[in-house]
């Protein structure tokens, strides 16, 4: 593990976003199912959210924070998990809610570790903002899943 800085961890989220996002728009092109189409949208879009509001949460860090330092951050396994969420065409409507929700809690975790693990206070509000933020965004998910998978 290398050492990063505040500013450095915010970055790679915007990016880790970005990536699910791109994943959940390709797999969205290739889909036959209008509601897992829809749904794929969604994700998309919400990812995109969710990045430029990380974006946002750095520019608005101090100086002083944003350049605090971290020695061992638990986000190598975020990578991996976007890399193999194994979304196909074929994927079946629950399984695409599950494989995301499981997604959206792993950023939560990380979140909540980071802050943990911040030795500056304000560090840790903004990591803490952030994992409360990923608990609401998973609650609306699941909130709107369940609705879409009931429509008719």
């Amino acid at each position: 593990m290398s050492f990063q800085q505040t500013v450095d961890l915010f970055r790679r989220s915007e990016r880790w976003h970005h990536r699910a996002s791109d994943l959940f728009a390709e797999l969205a092109e290739r889909v036959t199912q209008p509601k897992a189409k829809m749904l794929l949208e969604f994700l998309c879009e919400r990812e995109q959210q969710i990045a430029a509001g990380i974006r946002e949460r750095r520019q608005g860090l101090s100086p002083q924070a944003a350049s605090t330092w971290f020695q061992y951050t638990p986000d190598d396994q975020i990578t991996r998990s976007i890399d193999a969420l194994g979304l196909t065409e074929d994927i079946s409507l629950d399984e695409l809610i599950e494989r995301a929700l499981a997604l959206f809690l792993e950023f939560e975790h990380l979140y909540a570790d980071l802050a943990q693990l911040a030795s500056h206070r304000e560090v840790q509000a903004a990591f803490r903002d952030l994992q409360s933020y990923a608990d609401i965004e998973g609650h609306k998910f699941v909130k709107n899943a369940a609705e879409f998978s009931s429509d008719t």
